[in-house]
């Protein structure tokens, strides 16, 4: 009890910005917290994501200490640098993988909160840190970013949108990085998907959720990077005979365009906007190239399709033709025995006669 006391004191005490540049001489406080968390974390992992009475004071503790070094990291290098040497990340990351892969709807929320405000305290780690945004992204890329946003929880999913936009923003390595990668088809699906409910909605008030607005500028940033051919070759080497993936990559630089066309005039006298570099004469070749190379995949599977039906066509009517041949040569196979037998009555006769 005095601890979570202690800890939530500093925690209400940084909000102050002074609090927090003065913490930075507090080393032996800061042992103090990345011990006590780890104490904590390693008794976490032997419960399942239901607060038991056992459970209960640890993930409300860890909560505390977790959201305090949020609040240290915002707009203090210092702090981010000793919060990334202590490795305090080190812990969070391999235990908040394994417990996103028990959170169901029947879990105490505090869990799930838990791991909101671990996220969070990533996304101010990293913020304006190019050191610390390097050493997260190897430490979560990409499995960590996957298993957070395949929990069903959309504040959760903006906090890992909003850490993996702050992680790739300073470094064109990390983007191509990423857009090579399982983690970019997952980006794609959550924008996709959420333009599938707004068209289902119907309704001209539907709001994106928050993370959609990171995810928006993740994507406006690889445009400008002229890097959408490689995302959409990328796209192109994966099994979706209907191109699904390159057709909402496609949709997604349409709503940029759209976007920029609408800005730009009023930007007219002021310098040009950075989004007003999405579309380079590269990637207009580019788009001609691909959509006359998908307009020709079409065009043959339909010409297969047309080929397949005529050959069942004229497979059939060969069938008809021949089931009809043979009934004619039936017919006409009784035909000369009844032309015999009256030769015959008649060549009788004429004996007869004779």
């Amino acid at each position: 009890a005095v601890v979570q006391e202690q800890v939530e004191s500093w925690l209400k005490q940084s909000r102050d910005l002074t609090f927090r540049e003065e913490w930075t001489n507090k080393e032996e406080d800061m042992v103090k917290i990345n011990k006590l968390l780890e104490e904590q974390l390693c008794l976490l992992s032997v419960f399942q994501p239901s607060l038991s009475p056992d459970s209960e004071k640890s993930v409300k503790l860890c909560i505390s200490i977790l959201r305090l070094l949020r609040n240290l990291c915002a707009n203090v290098p210092l702090n981010q640098n000793t919060i990334r040497e202590k490795g305090i990340c080190n812990q969070v990351v391999p235990f908040l993988s394994n417990l996103s892969k028990q959170i169901s709807p029947e879990a105490s929320p505090q869990w799930l909160i838990m791991i909101r405000a671990a996220v969070q305290m990533m996304g101010n780690l990293v913020v304006g840190n190019i050191s610390s945004a390097c050493y997260i992204w190897r430490l979560c890329f990409p499995h960590f970013f996957l298993n957070m946003m395949e929990v069903n929880d959309d504040a959760l999913t903006e906090h890992t949108s909003m850490l993996l936009y702050n992680c790739v923003l300073s470094s064109v390595d990390l983007r191509k990085e990423l857009i090579n990668s399982p983690l970019f088809v997952e980006v794609i699906r959550k924008i996709e998907y959420d333009n599938n409910s707004a068209s289902s909605n119907n309704e001209e008030s539907h709001n994106p959720p928050n993370y959609f607005q990171w995810l928006y500028f993740l994507l406006v940033q690889i445009f400008s990077d002229d890097l959408f051919p490689t995302a959409f070759q990328f796209l192109a080497s994966l099994d979706d005979r209907e191109y699904k993936m390159q057709l909402s990559l496609l949709k997604i630089l349409d709503t940029v365009v759209d976007k920029i066309s609408e800005e730009l005039p009023r930007h007219r006298s002021s310098s040009v906007q950075s989004e007003s570099l999405v579309i380079t004469k590269n990637l207009c070749y580019f788009l001609f190239h691909q959509l006359a190379a998908l307009y020709n995949k079409d065009f043959r599977r339909i010409s297969e399709e047309a080929a397949e039906k005529n050959k069942a066509s004229l497979n059939q009517e060969e069938t008809t033709t021949f089931i009809n041949h043979m009934s004619d040569d039936t017919s006409t196979s009784t035909i000369p025995t009844s032309t015999t037998s009256t030769t015959t009555s008649t060549s009788t006769s004429t004996t007869s006669t004779t």
